[in-house]
């Protein structure tokens, strides 16, 4: 069994190129986002502009099933050229408090380490809200799916007032500027 470590931190805004769709389930992400992702860097070369580091998928629940995104940083204005086509320039807006965990190893596996830092949210007090992220901090093309290190960013939010015993996200109607995310370990 692998040890999770779990942190509570905010997440800066990042100004992104990327390829947004919609899919009915969770069956469908592996199929889309290669493709995606494929897409999206060739048009990025072509006109230019290397896809930053890391690459980066974000999902939302819709009416319609799941909203699903291929992205990679930019920096601002550098996506002049490639807009149309179904390529998009966006900010992705910062957040307050997410609750974060690494995953290591390929995709086939990630659903149980989301699952994990689910319930670690749960047990803290956070309510999963806004759009869940996938950071893939070390994923080489043609590399060993086992040596795969994906960051799980949730966007939560404080639901009881419980006393603060370490830096951690603030208690609803708090700010505490400055302090640094709080890391807690669990099993995945």
């Amino acid at each position: 069994m692998v040890q999770l470590t779990f942190v509570e931190k905010p997440l800066p805004a990042m100004d992104v190129a990327q390829i947004v769709d919609t899919i009915s389930g969770l069956a469908e992400i592996g199929q889309r986002l290669g493709p995606m992702f494929r897409r999206l860097a060739m048009a990025m070369i072509s006109h230019g502009v290397p896809p930053g580091e890391p690459s980066l998928a974000w999902y939302r629940p819709t009416e319609d099933g799941l909203r699903i995104a291929a992205a990679f940083p930019v920096p601002p204005g550098a996506t002049a050229g490639l807009i149309g086509a179904g390529i998009d320039a966006a900010t992705l807006r910062p957040v307050a408090c997410a609750v974060t965990t690494l995953h290591h190893g390929g995709m086939d596996t990630i659903g149980a380490t989301w699952q994990a830092l689910i319930g670690y949210a749960d047990a803290q007090g956070y309510q999963s809200v806004g759009t869940c992220r996938e950071l893939y901090l070390h994923m080489p093309l043609h590399g060993d799916p086992d040596t795969w290190i994906t960051e799980l960013q949730q966007p939560v939010l404080r639901l009881d007032h419980r006393p603060l015993t370490a830096p951690q996200c603030p208690a609803p109607g708090t700010r505490r500027d400055g302090e640094r995310g709080r890391q807690s370990a669990g099993p995945a």
